[in-house]
């Protein structure tokens, strides 16, 4: 985009002269600003000044066309697709603060469809390319609440700041979108592996609660697990008791049809966490699987799992 600019070297000029009380005032190099209107022309050296003024001027008012943010070259599209992890953050509130175990993700794929983890929740948008500068839009996200200290507030930085970014520079393994008091510098994450739901030990991440607006996340505890077996049995370990049972499994929903074990209540913290487990596997369970993530929600009850193979 090209901006035209004219200013006249009498026009840059006024724009600094002063009047004070209605009467003339002498400038620099014999220019004066009559009180009368009547401009009085500048000697050679003063002409050839304003013209610098003037181009000076035009800069920054070009400058400030493309909003002041320096724009690298633009990135390919094999250099844009990909999985990429927020390793360091600023926003209009400054930095990010990241939380282990919560990472803050962004996937890129051929259609220009961006979206990721923020922290908590899932999120997506609308994104327009063009070179290095990009434009976000109509950022959406599911609605989830986590309990722990930091991750809310992480995702609410993170979000607003997203949602801010004006340009996208890449640079081997490293990704940085960047906007007026916003920049974020992602590292490319190595593909991940697939693991098979049956044949592979799922360790329990979080505890789902509900869903939208009052839904929540809380840190599951104590080494819970699921392993189901491609004859058809499992092995399920809530954190303090262990189980055992059979299955059914059609890629989208999964029915445990025995389970039986150890039926003792356990002490705090563990005793809700066994609890929702098992509830999790009273009537069918609706499986969501991609690469090493599992996610295991049982829509009459209101409750979910989210879990990852253990590789």
């Amino acid at each position: 985009m090209f901006l035209s600019v004219e200013v006249t070297w009498v026009e840059a000029a006024r724009a600094g002269a002063a009047t004070v009380g209605g009467a003339d005032r002498p400038r620099a190099g014999g220019w004066w600003n009559r009180a009368d209107g009547h401009d009085v022309p500048l000697h050679m050296n003063t002409l050839r000044h304003h013209r610098l003024t003037a181009a000076t001027l035009a800069v920054a008012l070009l400058a400030a066309a493309c909003g002041g943010i320096d724009v690298g070259d633009a990135p390919t599209d094999d250099e844009l697709v990909g999985e990429w992890e927020l390793t360091a953050g600023t926003g209009p509130a400054g930095e990010i603060v990241l939380v282990d175990g919560y990472p803050i993700t962004l996937s890129i794929g051929e259609d220009e469809a961006w979206g990721g983890t923020a922290a908590c929740n899932a999120y997506g948008s609308d994104v327009t390319v063009d070179g290095p500068r990009v434009e976000i839009t109509e950022v959406f996200q599911t609605e989830m609440a986590c309990v722990e200290d930091g991750v809310m507030e992480a995702e609410a930085a993170y979000l607003d700041a997203y949602r801010r970014a004006t340009s996208v520079e890449v640079d081997g393994d490293v990704l940085v979108l960047r906007g007026d008091a916003v920049e974020l510098t992602f590292q490319r994450r190595p593909p991940e592996p697939e693991a098979y739901v049956p044949g592979t030990v799922w360790q329990v991440v979080s505890l789902l609660e509900g869903t939208g607006p009052d839904g929540a996340a809380s840190e599951a505890r104590g080494g819970a697990s699921l392993v189901l077996h491609d004859d058809g049995t499992l092995a399920l370990d809530t954190g303090c008791t262990e189980h055992l049972g059979t299955y059914t499994f059609d890629e989208e929903t999964l029915l445990v049809e025995q389970l039986s074990g150890d039926v003792t209540a356990c002490d705090e913290p563990l005793g809700p966490q066994q609890d929702h487990i098992l509830r999790i596997f009273d009537g069918p369970v609706h499986v969501e699987h991609e690469g090493l993530a599992l996610r295991l929600t049982n829509p009459a009850e209101g409750i979910g799992l989210d879990l990852r193979a253990d590789v």
